[in-house]
């Protein structure tokens, strides 16, 4: 059983931030999450779809950007087409599907002069599906794994990756299973600014997710006013359910790129 926290603080339009610290001193940044649990009995198999992005040096359309690219995955993932494929494969068309639009904004924002708010935005979308884990992202962003209580960046291998390659712009999924009393935390670089990872490992090496979100809540809103948004999402694996090791799909189509394992990522110590 999966249980989520979400975290969203996005600027307040009115004089007591602008009395506090001038447009240079904040970050200006755009942050959006989207998530869904199905209902519908024949999305139920593809499991929940959350996605989180960031804009920095927002333009003023930068909301509609991520609205678009966010709601385009989610409307590919739970296309009638992928109801009898795997999480995997499901998220590997919405991926392809969702290139073909960000193509096709960023040739229409060029007319306008907007280019560089691809090379601006990072996002990450993940699908988790009977306790496992599909996700992908653009840009830059954290994806940590507290297991064990070892704390592993899950996503080291996107990161760096460029956001204006040609045709393709996602272009990995990293996919496992998770195991009982995991927790994972996304965070956009603003985020990851006021959480080190020795704070987040602290956090998470107590209690329980509900705990965790209230002490990462409570951080990020003491930063609120440094940033025009800031955000995070955690997951933890309730070990009320059997949870396999590490069962990966084997299916044998092409992908985007070859798939990347969490047990390439996850020291095997921990």
């Amino acid at each position: 059983m999966i249980i989520s926290k979400e975290i969203l603080f996005k600027k307040k339009k009115d004089k007591f931030y602008k009395n506090i610290l001038s447009d240079k001193a904040r970050k200006n940044n755009h942050v959006n999450i989207i998530s869904y649990e199905p209902t519908n009995i024949e999305e139920l198999p593809l499991g929940n779809f959350y996605f989180m992005a960031e804009i920095s040096n927002a333009p003023e359309d930068a909301e509609q950007f991520i609205n678009i690219i966010g709601l385009t995955l989610k409307k590919e993932y739970y296309n009638k087409a992928n109801f009898s494929n795997s999480s995997f494969n499901a998220l590997e068309n919405s991926l392809k599907k969702t290139n073909l639009v960000i193509n096709e904004l960023r040739h229409k924002t060029n007319k306008k002069n907007h280019s560089d708010w691809l090379n601006n935005l990072n996002c990450i979308c993940a699908v988790i599906n009977q306790e496992s884990l599909c996700f992908t992202q653009l840009g830059e962003f954290t994806a940590l794994l507290f297991r064990q209580n070892a704390l592993t960046n899950i996503n080291e291998k996107f990161n760096g990756q460029e956001n204006n390659a040609p045709k393709q712009i996602f272009q990995n999924i990293i996919s496992g299973a998770l195991q009982q009393n995991d927790k994972i935390i996304f965070l956009p670089s603003t985020a990851a600014d006021y959480l080190t990872t020795k704070k987040i490992k602290q956090i998470c090496a107590t209690d329980t997710i509900n705990e965790n979100y209230k002490v990462i809540n409570k951080i990020l809103k003491e930063h609120k006013i440094f940033a025009d948004s800031l955000a995070a999402i955690m997951f933890e694996v309730l070990p009320d359910k059997i949870c396999y090791e590490d069962a990966l799909f084997s299916d044998t189509k092409k992908y985007i790129t070859p798939p990347i394992s969490l047990s390439e990522v996850i020291p095997k110590n921990g």
